[in-house]
C-alpha cells in the first residue's frame, strides 16, 4: 500500500495528489472488505454460541435419561447410545469453545488491520493536505514573482522616462513648474 514519506513533500504536485487520492480509495476498499469479513465472523461466533447453548441444554437431559434407564433398556443398547451422545456433546461443546476462541482472535486481528488502514488513510490525507499546501505556496510564489516582475518593469520604464526628461531639460522645467504650483 501507500508508503508515507515526508522527505519529498516539496516536490508534491497534482500528479502526486491524484496518486494519493487513488491510494486512499484503494485503502478504503480494503478497509470495507475487512469490515465485511469482520461482520461475517461476528455472525459465525453468534451461530457457534447458539449451538453451544443448545448442547449445554441437552447435556442435563441426557444425564437424566441415563439415570432413569433400567437394566432392560441397558441391555437394548440405550445406555451405550446415551453415553455416546453425552461424550459427543462434551467433545462438540469443547470444539465449539475452541472455535469461538479462534474466531475472537481472528476478530482482534481484523480490528488491528482496520486500525492500520485508518492510520494509512490519515497519513495519506496528511500528505494530500501537504500537496494542496504546496500547490497554494507555489501558486502564491508565482503570483508574487509576477508582481515583482511587473514592479521592476514599471520602475525601469519610469527610470527610462525620467532619464529622457533630464536629458532634454523638459523635465527640469516641468519639475520647477510643479514646485511653483505647489508653493
Amino acid at each position: 500500500h501507500y508508503t508515507h514519506t515526508h522527505t519529498h513533500t516539496h516536490n508534491l504536485g497534482t500528479e502526486d495528489a491524484n496518486e494519493i487520492i487513488e491510494e486512499i480509495s484503494h485503502i478504503q476498499e480494503d478497509r470495507k472488505f475487512v469490515r465485511r469479513v469482520q461482520r461475517r465472523v461476528h455472525r459465525q461466533i453468534e451461530t457457534l454460541r447458539r449451538k453451544r447453548s443448545e448442547m449445554l441444554k441437552r447435556l442435563p437431559d441426557v444425564e437424566k435419561e441415563i439415570d432413569e434407564l433400567d437394566s432392560e433398556d441397558e441391555q437394548k443398547g440405550w445406555m451405550q447410545a446415551l453415553e455416546s451422545e453425552w461424550t459427543q456433546l462434551q467433545h462438540r461443546e469443547g470444539m465449539c469453545n475452541e472455535e469461538i476462541r479462534g474466531k475472537r482472535m481472528q476478530l482482534a486481528e481484523l480490528e488491528e488491520k482496520i486500525e492500520a488502514f485508518d492510520l494509512e488513510i490519515e497519513e495519506a490525507e496528511f500528505d494530500l493536505d501537504e500537496c494542496e499546501a504546496q500547490r497554494v505556496r507555489s501558486h502564491t510564489r508565482r503570483r508574487v514573482d509576477e508582481i515583482e516582475d511587473t514592479e521592476r518593469l514599471v520602475r525601469a520604464m519610469w527610470q527610462s522616462r525620467s532619464e529622457s526628461r533630464f536629458s532634454d531639460g523638459g523635465y527640469v522645467f516641468s519639475l520647477s513648474l510643479s514646485l511653483c504650483v505647489c508653493l
